[in-house]
């Protein structure tokens, strides 16, 4: 009876260790640092604190869309105290009070375009191999 009592408490004790793990480690849970949400700079004027695109949506043939704060916006939609004057592949532009600003999709990232290799010149076929000699 009291071998019964040992073995089901030490059952129950590994059951919450257990349980208690998985609740700490999730595999779907970004690695520490890469959550941290874009904070506003100490120094954005009123209104404008906390924009960031978040999104950019290029389609041949139709209008682009961004998003900004959670909000889908277009050309000529407001945003904070201004509004967007374009939209393009890695930034908003926004014109307002204080000026033109623009908001950057990754602004951490600077995007460079890479020159293509220059092209070799070409290189004459080589000639068939037999024993008969070409006219």
């Amino acid at each position: 009876m009291a071998g019964r009592l040992i073995g089901r408490a030490i059952l129950a004790g590994l059951f919450l260790t257990i349980l208690s793990a998985q609740a700490q480690f999730d595999p779907m849970r970004p690695p520490p640092g890469m959550a941290e949400v874009a904070r506003p700079a100490e120094n954005a004027p009123p209104g404008e604190a906390g924009l960031a695109v978040q999104s950019v949506i290029l389609r041949k043939g139709m209008q682009p869309l961004a998003l900004i704060g959670g909000e889908t916006v277009t050309i000529g939609s407001p945003v904070g105290d201004g509004k967007v004057i374009s939209i393009g592949e890695t930034e908003v532009v926004l014109s307002g009070p204080g000026g033109r600003q623009v908001l950057k999709l990754n602004p951490e990232v600077d995007k460079t375009v890479r020159q293509p290799a220059p092209a070799k010149a070409a290189e004459k076929p080589a000639q068939p191999e037999s024993g008969k000699k070409q006219p």
